[in-house]
């Protein structure tokens, strides 16, 4: 996949999960779920500051390992190019879904 392609796509879901994140902060239950078991009981939770931030570093993480990897070439690989697209919207779909819980 063209990189031209990917970091626009790259940015724009990273912007909309950090929108997302803020604008809802307020939203989220003080302890969020980080794991749900088949049976619809959350596992265990993190701190509603510590998750958030979690998310932030895991996304900055891989967004600069991907933009590290493939500085060199023109294209990227399509597997890599779709993680780093849609990892910060899956991780939007999280944040959506622990506001829900309240």
């Amino acid at each position: 996949m063209k990189k031209n392609l990917v970091y626009p796509l790259m940015g724009l879901s990273l912007a909309i999960f950090a929108i997302f994140a803020v604008l809802n902060y307020s939203a989220l239950p003080l302890d969020m779920p980080m794991q749900i078991g088949i049976t619809g009981n959350v596992n265990w939770t993190l701190p509603k500051p510590l998750a958030i931030g979690a998310m932030a570093i895991l996304l900055i993480a891989v967004s600069v390992q991907f933009i590290l990897h493939f500085r060199q070439q023109d294209n990227a690989g399509l597997k890599e190019s779709l993680v780093v697209i849609l990892l910060p919207l899956v991780l939007t779909g999280f944040v959506w879904f622990a506001t829900t819980l309240n």
